[in-house]
């Protein structure tokens, strides 16, 4: 057997270190996807509140606030948009045009910003769903800091050659 095979040695070591980091990467993303899946189920558990609490609703007194989950080049995006309907003189069908509100710090959007945009019937739920939309952001940008740090300690330690190991410490691993 090559020392190579067995994971002792320079090569060895430095394979067994990639692969950590890897593993640190590959566990990163698989707990983004399940960010995504909880976040999809909170947007639609707001769109099916949405559309029941619209219903009896006359047009004026709608509520205009929809929430948006997408995962875009490994990433996750949760934002919330307000919607009016346009109809240009003329036109038989109206268009839709989004307002992006814009998000504030510590992975959640001011209170303030929402209201403004809310009726006041829906206020207390879009408050609410937003906790726990921007716990899911905090985490998210945690785990993605996560795998920078992995992606940049791979690349540094792929630069640095990997000491030599000493014969007792050799001889302990291989004990256990």
């Amino acid at each position: 057997m090559d020392k190579h095979e067995n994971g002792s040695g320079a090569d060895g070591s430095e394979v067994m270190r990639q692969a950590n980091f890897q593993a640190v990467i590959e566990e990163g993303k698989l707990r983004i996807e399940e960010l995504a899946e909880e976040a999809r189920a909170i947007q639609k558990e707001h769109y099916n509140w949405h559309i029941r609490e619209n219903a009896p609703r006359k047009p004026r007194e709608k509520g205009r606030l929809v929430v948006f989950v997408r995962e875009r080049k490994g990433g996750l995006e949760i934002s919330w948009s307000s919607f009016r309907f346009l109809k240009p003189e003329g036109a038989v069908k109206s268009t839709v045009r989004n307002k992006h509100l814009i998000k504030g710090r510590n992975h959640k959007y001011r209170p303030r910003t929402l209201t403004i945009h809310a009726k006041d019937w829906e206020i207390d739920h879009v408050l609410e769903i937003e906790d726990r939309l921007a716990e899911i952001r905090a985490e998210y940008s945690h785990v993605r800091n996560m795998m920078t740090s992995a992606k940049l300690a791979m690349k540094f330690a792929a630069k640095r050659p990997v000491p030599k190991r000493s014969k007792k410490l050799a001889i302990e691993e291989e004990v256990e």
